[in-house]
């Protein structure tokens, strides 16, 4: 174990480091389950406006955040220990593509179902835009184009997902120079970055297109480690709450993406948001212990389909690409609509047949 001064995790006796690994291995955070699906669920809604007559959720954007501040606390509770150890680079980033390039590339598959038909009826996209689109998404790379336009256009909500690899990237790479004071150092300069940016624009909803993409990274780096450290925080000062804490950690989540500011507060809200409100919501579902049956239940479920949701409404939604001549109306709005739920019926299906929840 390195010093404390170079190390990331603490060091701790022999009797402790052996009790915190079967903890680290055996807990199970059923809240933040909950909350990963309520985020998803409030993304999807985002996107899909239309079906309820408007943004249910006008804060939604910054639920991308919330999943890198959560990625980040759930990351160091599964590989904190193992990374630069029993867990080469290598490994680390094989189990992160495992997890999020399967549902990823059934994303894509729909899409280009949806864009190919309608390119052979007339409509769609350029054989150009396929020639540049198709390669670079199945390389889960950003796609060139002008400054407007979306850096994954065939899927738009998988950008954070090339960011949230990108950090984990040089997380595995550089894990071992890590240290207390260095991921400060991180926190504080990315930040303060993205607090500029957003006094210069007026917004954090940014890395989503060419014209912002530079500042993805600064809007993915603090909430990231921010997570890795509030993690690390938990581990030290573990407590445990009852139900409650679960539920009311869920309403101050939907709370704080439901909030419709002022263009004029807005951006300044979400930096409070992610620097104040997301740490303490998620310390807060963290410490939650659920031991309610329908509340552990559903708090399953909404975990296991919290990242279908995210990846796939888009595609499933996408009602305008599908023809009519092949598909009656009545099935296409059905598609539109089951756009959120399909994919989550089939993910849990997934997840029991694997018998386990993938990080």
């Amino acid at each position: 174990m390195q010093n404390r001064e170079r190390t990331a995790f603490p060091e701790t006796s022999s009797s402790n480091q052996m009790q915190s690994a079967t903890l680290q291995t055996r807990h199970s955070f059923l809240a933040l389950d909950m909350l990963r699906g309520v985020a998803a669920l409030a993304v999807m809604t985002r996107h899909t406006s239309s079906l309820f007559g408007g943004q249910l959720f006008p804060m939604a954007y910054l639920a991308v955040d919330f999943f890198f501040m959560l990625s980040g606390f759930v990351l160091a509770h599964a590989y904190g220990r193992q990374l630069g150890k029993s867990l080469s680079f290598r490994a680390f980033m094989v189990a992160r593509l495992i997890r999020l390039y399967p549902l990823y590339l059934l994303g894509l598959l729909v899409t280009c179902l949806a864009l190919g038909i309608a390119t052979i009826r007339g409509g769609g996209v350029s054989l150009l835009a396929w020639l540049i689109w198709l390669p670079t998404a199945l390389l889960f790379l950003p796609a060139p184009g002008h400054l407007n336009s979306s850096i994954f256009p065939l899927n738009g909500p998988t950008w954070s997902l090339f960011f949230e690899l990108v950090v984990n990237a040089a997380l595995g790479a550089w894990f071992q120079y890590f240290s207390l004071r260095l991921l400060f150092t991180i926190i504080g300069i990315s930040g303060l970055g993205l607090i500029c940016s957003a006094g210069l624009i007026g917004t954090i909803d940014v890395g989503f297109q060419w014209a912002t993409f530079p500042l993805g990274f600064l809007r993915v780096a603090p909430s990231f480690f921010g997570g890795w450290l509030l993690y690390m925080i938990w581990q030290q000062r573990r407590t445990t709450l009852a139900n409650w804490a679960a539920l009311v950690a869920a309403c101050c989540l939907i709370t704080t993406l439901a909030i419709n500011p002022s263009h004029d507060v807005e951006a300044a809200l979400a930096i409070v948001t992610i620097a104040v409100a997301f740490p303490a919501i998620i310390y807060l579902a963290a410490a939650s212990s659920i031991t309610n049956p329908v509340l552990s239940r559903g708090s399953t479920w909404l975990g296991a389909s919290s990242y279908a949701i995210y990846v796939l409404h888009l595609p499933a939604y996408r009602k305008r690409d599908f023809p009519r001549t092949l598909t009656p109306a009545l099935l296409t709005d059905g598609l539109r609509i089951g756009g959120g739920v399909w994919p989550v019926q089939a993910v849990a299906v997934l997840g029991k047949l694997k018998g386990s929840r993938s990080v």
